[in-house]
């Protein structure tokens, strides 16, 4: 874990994870493996994938704090992710095949497609969205 504690002002710094930022932020999950989540999105994600996330992340992330059904799914699902992530950053000692499908068979391409197509209209749309996590 001596390579996550380095990067810890890094890690603070604007996330791009929404997310698991927020699920973070409320104790729905673990900030170990929270930050080993966000300095592998830095270092995996292209700036595609992570712009088309931000775009259906941010409004999910309202939706989590008026609705706790939605955040009970998204720490379900953000779990199988990042323990996954973890395992590859070698901060666990297993992976999670669960968070590798997720990650690879769904989330990549999913988000890379969606940013992508809205390219155009993904900055005004992120930067016009009041929500951060960390609100």
């Amino acid at each position: 874990m001596k390579l996550l504690e380095t990067q810890i002002s890094y890690l603070w710094a604007d996330s791009n994870k929404p997310i698991c930022t927020e699920l973070c932020r409320t104790g729905a999950i673990d900030m170990d493996l929270w930050r080993a989540d966000v300095l592998y999105s830095k270092e995996n994600f292209s700036k595609r994938t992570m712009r088309g996330y931000r775009l259906w992340g941010l409004p999910y992330v309202r939706l989590m704090r008026s609705y706790p059904i939605f955040a009970k799914i998204a720490q379900i699902l953000a779990t199988w992710f990042i323990e996954d992530i973890a395992y590859q950053m070698h901060c666990r000692p297993v992976g999670n095949w669960k968070g590798w499908i997720l990650r690879e068979l769904f989330f990549k391409p999913l988000c890379s497609t969606i940013g992508f197509l809205l390219k155009e209209k993904a900055s005004s749309i992120i930067r016009n969205d009041k929500t951060t996590a960390w609100q």
